[in-house]
């Protein structure tokens, strides 16, 4: 089966070469590498030059639309049945597509993805809990947390065609909000289970920022899922009172983590409100009223 691989960059160019090296170097080599610049300000159109002599490299210069039409504009390029997905600061191991593609013999799988290694500045990031992951029908999973990480995705083009393109109206959540519409068209997921993709994770300031936009851009794609019409009799009203549960839940544990316990608490209890019998939730609660020494003792250990 054909596959291309599209790669979105907004002034990544120090990053770029590893990137793509990492897609043009896979043991099954793909039908092509579309690298989508996003109106970069950076030296990524020289960085890119090199690579050009290559017949399978495409590189398209946008304006600056944001990653969700970059990827778009790749998908729409591209014409083989397969689409891999690759950030351009992330890096793929050398067999990924090689222990993928046989998953999708079963005609029902969608989409295939695998474990991912976060790294930084300073290497691999040790200890790194890697999240559950689920095969076959994982709507409901998907409620929950998104265990997908969008440079280990392998997607069948058809699943556009039937789902739809990244939704541009999202800034953050946007492969949340395709994973959940992909699994409600009815296609299956699969996995591999082991590391296929090198993760770059960006320092604290960055991380504390994606909280937020994780939070308000699940409501804004959970609200905007569980109001279309096309999938309205697929949800479950307990699907919906977990999403909203879950949801809570994790930015009281981020503010409970940050110090902040009147916060955490109000996210704690809002989750309970939604589904009253949840441990993690009740955890967060329960920590947020113990006395300041003792919760600072427990976020330490």
């Amino acid at each position: 089966m054909k596959y291309s691989v599209i790669i979105p960059t907004y002034n990544n160019g120090k990053y770029l070469p590893e990137s793509l090296g990492s897609a043009l170097n896979q043991t099954v080599s793909p039908h092509d590498v579309i690298v989508v610049d996003d109106g970069s300000t950076d030296n990524t159109p020289d960085v890119i030059k090199p690579y050009l002599s290559d017949t399978r490299i495409k590189y398209i210069r946008t304006e600056n639309r944001g990653v969700s039409a970059a990827r778009n504009t790749g998908i729409e390029m591209a014409n083989s049945e397969l689409i891999a997905f690759l950030d351009a600061d992330d890096i793929w191991l050398p067999n990924k597509l090689e222990a993928q593609l046989p998953l999708f013999n079963n005609p029902r799988v969608g989409v295939v993805y695998s474990l991912r290694q976060p790294f930084n500045e300073h290497g691999l990031i040790k200890n790194y809990e890697h999240v559950k992951v689920f095969r076959g029908d994982v709507l409901r999973h998907l409620m929950e947390h998104n265990f997908i990480c969008l440079s280990s995705a392998v997607v069948k083009r058809e699943c556009f065609d039937k789902a739809g393109l990244f939704d541009v109206r999202f800034s953050h959540g946007e492969d949340m909000h395709l994973w959940l519409r992909i699994a409600a068209e009815g296609y299956e997921f699969e996995y591999v289970s082991m590391v296929l993709v090198d993760r770059r994770e960006g320092g604290e300031a960055s991380r504390r920022q994606n909280w937020d936009k994780r939070f308000y851009g699940g409501k804004l794609l959970f609200k905007e899922f569980f109001s279309n019409p096309k999938y309205r009799k697929i949800i479950s009203y307990k699907m919906r009172r977990v999403a909203w549960a879950s949801l809570w839940r994790k930015q009281g544990y981020y503010y409970y983590e940050q110090g902040k316990p009147v916060q955490a608490l109000w996210f704690g209890v809002a989750s309970l409100s939604f589904v009253p019998i949840n441990r993690m939730a009740w955890g967060i609660v329960t920590k947020s009223i113990l006395p300041a020494s003792l919760g600072r003792r427990l976020r330490s250990q």
